[in-house]
């Protein structure tokens, strides 16, 4: 598992230069990593769980496209940049019910998160967090909203001032997609390699009501899996008819506990267990070879759908 970065990594914008800039506080952040959010089983819109059922990717698929991605983009032939490519990155529950619970109760404003690709001051990559509103049939970035995060956290890459973020994410188009144009996607040789991706309300709901709710382990957070698409036609979700290339980058998304022995463990089930109207589940895996249960893996994707950057 990565440790915390400075700064940094997973989704891209077509324009950034018109973007206003936020003020310069930053999230704040402990080094503890528990989340204290516990409640009894939460409800879910019901479109919310048609939606999750219908997005989840099974324990073998989602393996074969994590090892997928490994073989595309960590092979021999890679560029050097790559082995600086953080293959998974984990955020604490707070931040992810806190971004949830924004989004809930401004469903009628707001309708997703992006998740942009950004470097670390160490070279690594990670992912920045950012609310978004519906416009003209794509995804309107908020970089001014600060999204208040109760209880204590580690992960820290959102509400940043956009002069902080803005160099990161050029330096990961420029070090990672390869960009000759680092504002302009178009550029890019590395084109497979996703600049961003982005997430429903209604995934972030299922995310909080599973971190809250189950309780056969204590979810501590989410874990994102980076992985790629195997086959030239991937199935999607039904009422987007979205259809990636073969080798597109993306992410599974997939619940986290930490055993006696202090190691984070991905729990394959929980999302399934919830999604199904249960609290509590019996199987955790954190290997990889056919995993029991699901994660998630539903997101548009730039550089084939990209949403505006103000």
């Amino acid at each position: 598992m990565q440790k915390p970065f400075v700064l940094l990594a997973s989704a891209i914008l077509l324009s950034i230069a018109g973007c206003n800039s936020s003020d310069s506080s930053l999230a704040s952040a402990s080094d503890d990593k528990k989340s204290d959010s516990t409640s009894d089983t939460l409800a879910i819109d019901p479109d919310c769980i048609r939606l999750g059922k219908t997005i989840s990717v099974d324990g073998y698929t989602a393996d074969t496209m994590i090892r997928h991605f490994k073989q595309v983009f960590h092979s021999p032939a890679s560029p050097a940049a790559m082995k600086n490519f953080s293959d998974e990155v984990w955020i604490d529950a707070p931040v992810i019910t806190a971004f949830a619970d924004y989004l809930t109760a401004n469903r009628a404003s707001y309708d997703g998160v992006s998740m942009i690709s950004i470097v670390a001051d160490d070279g690594k990559t990670s992912v920045y967090l950012v609310p978004t509103k519906p416009k003209n049939k794509t995804h309107e970035k908020q970089w001014q909203n600060k999204i208040p995060v109760s209880g204590s956290y580690t992960f820290r890459y959102f509400n940043m001032d956009t002069t902080v973020v803005f160099p990161a994410i050029f330096a990961f188009r420029t070090n990672f997609r390869q960009q000759t144009n680092p504002r302009d996607i178009a550029t890019a040789k590395q084109d497979s390699l996703s600049a961003e991706i982005w997430f429903s309300t209604c995934v972030f709901e299922i995310l909080s009501a599973t971190l809250r709710s189950y309780t056969a382990e204590k979810l501590d957070g989410i874990n994102l899996l980076f992985s790629a698409y195997y086959n030239e036609n991937p199935a999607r979700a039904a009422e987007t008819h979205e259809k990636y290339p073969k080798n597109q980058s993306t992410v599974i998304l997939v619940p986290t506990t930490t055993n006696a022995q202090g190691k984070r463990e991905n729990v394959w089930n929980a999302i399934e267990t919830i999604l199904n109207g249960g609290s509590r589940g019996t199987q955790k895996n954190s290997s990889s070879g056919n995993p029991p249960g699901s994660g998630i893996n539903h997101g548009q994707i730039c550089p084939n759908e990209c949403g505006s950057s103000s």
